[in-house]
C-alpha cells in the first residue's frame, strides 16, 4: 500500500536526456513534453528518505489543472541501495 503521508519532493534533471539509454530514438510528437526528475533516496544526514519496509510507489505529477498517477514496486535492489548509502 502506498503511504498517501508521504510526500517527496524531486529536482528536475534534463542531463539525463544526455544518456544515451535514455534517450529517445524517434522523433517524438511536440503534443507532450518529456521530463526527468531524480528523488534522493537519502537525506543530508544520510537518513533514509524512505521507509525501510517500502514495496510501492506512487509518482503523482501535477501540470496546470491534470493530474498524472503511476504506481510500481520497489524492487530488492533499491531498498538494498537505501541502505548501503544510509548511516551505519
Amino acid at each position: 500500500m502506498v503511504n498517501r503521508g508521504l510526500a517527496i519532493a524531486g529536482s528536475k534533471s534534463p542531463q539525463f536526456r544526455l544518456i544515451k539509454a535514455l534517450s529517445e530514438v524517434f522523433r517524438r510528437d511536440c503534443d507532450y513534453d518529456i521530463f526527468w526528475v531524480a528523488f534522493r533516496l537519502v537525506d543530508k544526514d544520510k537518513t533514509p528518505i524512505f521507509p525501510a519496509d517500502l514495496r510501492e510507489l506512487e509518482l503523482v505529477v501535477g501540470i496546470y489543472k491534470d493530474e498524472g498517477r503511476i504506481r510500481w514496486q520497489v524492487p530488492d535492489s533499491i531498498r538494498d541501495r537505501i541502505k548501503s548509502l544510509s548511516r551505519k
